[in-house]
């Protein structure tokens, strides 16, 4: 796992520095995409619940297709 510098985080959350906020947001991208495991906001959430002592996230997202952290358990019905 690699940590953030919470200035790497502020400027990819601000979006207000010309010239860090580019590259805050390609080593977002480089970490939370890393062997196609999500989304950066997968990344947060997931590492927050572990934090908090989840053993894992539930979500609707299809098997196979959920992000490292999270389990896919619960079904919504099929459009009509």
């Amino acid at each position: 796992m690699t940590g953030l510098d919470t200035n790497i985080l502020v400027r990819y959350l601000t979006q207000d520095d010309p010239m860090q906020s580019p590259k805050a947001r390609k080593i977002t991208a480089m970490i939370a995409l890393k062997d196609g495991q999500g989304s950066f906001a997968d990344a947060v959430i997931a590492a927050l619940g572990a934090r908090m002592g989840c053993s894992c996230t539930l979500t609707f997202r299809p098997e196979g297709t959920a992000s490292a952290g999270f389990r896919t358990s619960l079904r919504t019905p099929n459009p009509v």
